[in-house]
């Protein structure tokens, strides 16, 4: 069997030690109550959000990357580290030339782009 590790963290009480129960959710609370674990998971999760970010920037160099669906729920927690990893990884440019934000649908994103596209392409003629 093996040992789980963190097993102090808030994240497991807030599962009752099932870990078939962890969600991004709970990893959120979690980390909004200063969880130090949780906020590892954060971080861990900002760097390479962030690093993906900096390739996007450095390769297409578009004016606005966003975020929708679920992740804009964890909000300025998640999105101001995404930032601070993606400005050490893309060309200054790049990154001074774009915005990076959470788009504001959350997750009613994917359900709104669904319907806009069925009313433009099966309704609308």
């Amino acid at each position: 069997m093996k040992k789980k590790k963190n097993k102090n963290s808030l994240v497991y009480k807030l599962v009752n030690d099932n870990l078939d129960e962890l969600s991004p959710a709970i990893v959120y609370e979690a980390a909004c109550k200063g969880d130090k674990f949780a906020l590892f998971v954060f971080d861990r999760t900002a760097k390479y959000l962030g690093i993906m970010t900096a390739n996007v920037l450095n390769i297409f160099n578009p004016d606005i990357v966003l975020f929708v669906g679920g992740i804009t729920n964890a909000g300025n927690l998640l999105l101001d580290k995404i930032k601070h990893y993606a400005k050490q990884y893309a060309f200054d440019i790049t990154y001074n030339s774009a915005r990076i934000e959470f788009g504001k649908l959350g997750n009613k994103a994917g359900i709104i782009g669904i319907c806009a596209l069925t009313y433009k392409y099966f309704l609308n003629g």
